[in-house]
């Protein structure tokens, strides 16, 4: 059994979570290093309405996907890496931001080229983020279920695992996969104790259940992550909908 380093036993009093804002995040193509920058990413607040640019059409009118990626990483006119960050706080998903940015972008350049209005662009543009998760999640649970390790130049990608866990950098893929494999109950009262910081009394029963529930599903959901077992072949074709 793979040991976790380091993880809280039980739901503390005190509220030192991570939130509030970072800096900028890097251009398209580079991941942010800095795993404690990495936690704080996923909690940045989402609050003001996500907009699109006026004459948006005119946006998707590129001659390939190469010149639609540039147009839109160059500013993020549709807001998809918040669209990420929001979609990934609303089902407790611990991913890095700038990793599901820039496959959302990717897609969206695939996608654009075809995209007609239908369906709105809100909605394509969440399930363009959607999508991305997904395939990154697929990405992890092969690479795992293939006993790939993790290289350094990928490890950069889950270093939050190491800042919220404790575990070695070479685990924190299996870390991360783990933790986003839990029942999304359970996913989301992790997500509230370990990333928010929150306390148990300050967990709303009618959104996680009672005290009993709450800390159930804590210790099962730790227990889950500190034996950093290897997917099985059932969970390599987890369906979408058992997650999220």
């Amino acid at each position: 059994m793979l040991a976790v380093a380091m993880v809280p036993s039980e739901p503390s009093d005190s509220n030192a979570g991570f939130a509030g804002e970072g800096p900028e995040p890097p251009p398209p193509g580079e991941l942010r290093p800095d795993p404690a920058l990495q936690v704080r990413d996923l909690l940045q607040p989402v609050g003001r309405r996500l907009e699109f640019p006026s004459g948006w059409q005119s946006l998707f009118d590129a001659s390939d996907t190469r010149e639609l990626l540039a147009r839109l990483a160059d500013g993020d006119p549709l807001d998809m890496r918040r669209r990420g960050i929001r979609f990934a706080r609303q089902r407790s998903i611990a991913i890095h931001a700038d990793r599901l940015w820039m496959r959302a972008l990717a897609i969206a350049a695939y996608k654009g080229m075809l995209y007609t209005g239908i369906p709105t662009l809100e909605d394509w543009c969440d399930g363009i983020v959607r999508r991305g998760a997904r395939d990154l999640l697929q990405d992890d649970l092969l690479l795992e279920f293939e006993r790939e390790p993790l290289d350094a130049e990928s490890e950069v990608g889950f270093r939050f695992a190491v800042e919220l866990f404790g575990v070695e950098p070479p685990l924190s893929r299996l870390c991360a996969l783990r933790f986003n494999l839990l029942e999304p109950k359970t996913r989301s009262v992790l997500w509230a104790i370990v990333l928010e910081g929150r306390s148990l009394g300050d967990l709303d029963p009618l959104e996680f259940g009672s005290a009993q529930e709450v800390r159930t599903r804590y210790r099962a959901g730790l227990e889950a992550i500190k034996t950093l077992k290897p997917p099985t072949l059932g969970e390599l074709a987890v369906q979408e909908n058992q997650l999220w």
